[in-house]
């Protein structure tokens, strides 16, 4: 007699989302990014804003994640995290 197991699949109907944290210092910002298997991390001079988006965009060309990605951000209370994160 022949004994098969079956293996059962998970289907994630959950939205693909973009996760990114941020360490804020005065000189330097080190912005970490996944998509929930994989991280990139960065380090960009403060203030960057126009770098930060780009970085942002990188990110998602990275994971292969479309514009209307979800983006999940966290962010540390004090310095600049809250500004940011908005």
């Amino acid at each position: 007699m022949e004994t098969t197991q079956a293996t059962r699949k998970n289907n994630n109907t959950e939205q693909a989302s973009l996760h990114m944290a941020f360490k804020l210092a005065d000189q330097k910002w080190k912005p970490a990014f996944s998509d929930g298997s994989r991280e990139r991390q960065r380090e960009i001079d403060a203030d960057e804003k126009e770098r930060t988006r780009e970085e942002i965009e990188r990110a998602k060309e990275r994971f292969s994640l479309g514009d209307d990605v979800r983006i999940v951000s966290s962010y540390e209370g004090g310095r600049d995290g809250f500004w940011l994160h908005r």
